[in-house]
């Protein structure tokens, strides 16, 4: 459906109505409607690249961004506002027994996940020599930051709140037990895991590597795409299909993306293998970025400056404006 859809309004609906045709169709074949959604999340991401416009995807990532976070607060607040009443439930249960329930449980998923991490960073590296050479082993700081990264929150909590308030002809048994078990998790491992995370990640002197790793990769792809971009320019030129005052500006505006990734990348960028991120790259990529931004700002400035003079109207100003963010979002 979405594939046949032209208009980023109605495409962003249909996203959102999504994940709930696939709870509602997974509910009525008598499946887990949570997972069903995450399924179709994955579905969905896979294929957007493919078949999203830039202007659904600049509309839906603002969309999406909003919906998450007031999720987020809804499913909270719905947890505080029954775990008055799931207490009362628990009337069966000491309280040395829960604390008892919920420190096993959450050792237990610490300590399964450890176990899970580390033989799934290297195992199949030491089986298919293909994943080897595409992605070679990690250091041991690295799946070891994962392990200890599983913090627990909205899905879990979701999972549990699915869980059905009656089993047949009573009610669901310990379901309030599982809703304070997930509650206490959350709370453990966000406590526990959270504020220890920027501690472990300092000891196993690992700190920044996710930072750069994403950097380095947003220049590789910035470099090879403009690249490419140049080579079929360089083609539609040679037959005629451009006018030279056209071609003059795309060749300007890749050469330009292109240069700037390169500078940011170092003077390998052009072989196979890219180099080490070096300093010098970095602090050119920071000072472009901050003069960039500076500039950016004064244009903004101006620009409402002559909004307030009556020189030019909204939406000439809302027009400048949402240029001026998208070209402040694509700086490194």
């Amino acid at each position: 459906m979405r594939r046949r859809i032209d208009d980023p309004l109605t495409e962003n609906t249909v996203s959102l109505v999504t994940p709930f045709a696939a709870y509602l169709g997974a509910e009525a074949l008598h499946g887990s409607g949570v997972l069903a959604v995450v399924v179709a999340g994955l579905v969905v991401a896979r294929a957007a690249p493919l078949i999203v416009s830039s202007t659904t995807r600049l509309q839906g990532q603002a969309v999406w961004q909003m919906i998450a976070y007031l999720l987020e607060c809804v499913v909270f607040a719905l947890i505080g506002l029954q775990l008055r009443q799931i207490l009362a439930g628990l009337h069966g249960h000491s309280a040395a027994e829960l604390t008892l329930y919920a420190g096993a449980v959450t050792f237990t998923l610490i300590v399964v996940r450890v176990l899970w991490v580390f033989p799934t960073a290297y195992l199949p590296r030491l089986l298919f020599p293909g994943i080897r050479a595409r992605d070679p082993f990690p250091p041991w700081q690295a799946p070891a930051i994962v392990s200890w990264a599983g913090l627990r929150g909205v899905v879990s909590l979701a999972a549990a709140l699915a869980i059905p308030l009656t089993a047949g002809a009573g009610p669901f048994p310990e379901r309030n037990l599982i809703l304070f078990l997930t509650f206490t998790v959350i709370v453990a491992t966000l406590v526990l895991q959270g504020l220890t995370l920027p501690w472990v990640s300092r000891r196993l002197r690992i700190a920044g590597m996710d930072d750069d790793l994403p950097w380095l990769e947003q220049a590789t792809a910035e470099h090879t795409t403009a690249r490419l971009a140049l080579m079929r320019l360089d083609q539609m030129a040679a037959k005629g299909a451009l006018p030279a005052d056209v071609e003059q500006r795309l060749r300007r505006d890749l050469e330009e993306r292109a240069r700037k990734a390169h500078a940011m990348l170092g003077p390998g960028a052009d072989d196979e293998h890219l180099p080490e991120l070096v300093e010098g790259a970095v602090t050119a990529a920071a000072s472009y970025s901050e003069a960039r931004r500076e500039l950016l700002r004064l244009e903004r400035e101006e620009a409402v400056r002559m909004w307030r003079r009556g020189e030019i109207g909204d939406e000439a100003l809302q027009a400048l404006q949402r240029r001026l963010d998208l070209e402040e979002q694509q700086i490194l």
